[in-house]
């Protein structure tokens, strides 16, 4: 998996679209640097100007992640894919690749629930990390190069390329270790009230000692982080 830095190329979210969750709108490198790049800026182009002549509340009403994967044909696994790498990508997958224009639009237009779970997402980022910072500096290891970093701080260098699961196994840290992290992080933050349930029972034993447990290799880091958060995924959770 890897950090979350390509640039975003084409426009809308809540910057600019008041109805639409931002990711609606917003189409990352990964996706269209799989194609032929004159083809897309003809789309983005045509469907930018089309939706200035349609009367809509939506000023990129003919430019969604909708309208580009069917125009595309980008293949579900592709998809699929492309958000289990992407941790800020909230989609719903079944959705999207169906033909019920009216459950989409209603999907994405419930902001309010959109941003519950971007205030979830947000609150096990900072969990993560300030888990890994008990142990190692993250900074710190940005601030080095590649031959000074260990191996152990090359891994743990972004929260987003390593899984909870991960974290607690290279680490190991009393379960009262991470129940006071996920305390400080709810004051420090007092005024989001959107927390998973996270499953501990995954890895501690009732006395709070560690469990010998095993990490599917088959799973991504956004899949597996999603289990331990007690999801099935991120992208439709609320």
């Amino acid at each position: 998996m890897t950090e979350n830095t390509e640039p975003s190329v084409a426009t809308g979210g809540t910057g600019h679209c008041e109805v639409h969750d931002e990711q609606y709108h917003l189409l990352s490198a990964s996706l269209t640097d799989l194609l032929d790049q004159e083809e897309f800026q003809n789309w983005s182009k045509r469907t930018t100007e089309a939706s200035r002549d349609i009367e809509s509340d939506c000023p990129y009403s003919e430019k969604n992640m909708k309208t580009f994967i069917d125009y595309f044909q980008i293949p579900r696994e592709t998809f699929e894919e492309y958000c289990n790498s992407r941790w800020d990508s909230l989609h719903n997958i079944d959705l999207l690749y169906s033909d019920d224009m009216e459950a989409i639009e209603a999907y994405y237009r419930d902001v309010e629930k959109r941003q519950i779970t971007h205030n979830k997402q947000e609150s096990f980022h900072r969990v993560k990390t300030n888990l890994i910072n008990k142990y190692h500096n993250i900074q710190e290891i940005i601030a080095k190069s590649d031959e000074e970093k260990t191996d152990v701080e090359t891994e743990v260098e972004f929260h987003q390329k390593i899984s909870m699961f991960r974290i607690i196994q290279l680490f190991q840290p009393d379960r009262a270790i991470i129940d006071e992290i996920i305390q400080q992080e709810k004051e420090e933050f007092y005024w989001n009230s959107n927390h998973y349930d996270y499953q501990f029972d995954l890895v501690y034993n009732e006395d709070g000692t560690l469990k010998d447990f095993t990490i599917d290799p088959d799973k991504t880091v956004v899949e597996l982080d999603a289990q331990f958060a007690g999801v099935d995924n991120f992208f439709t959770d609320y």
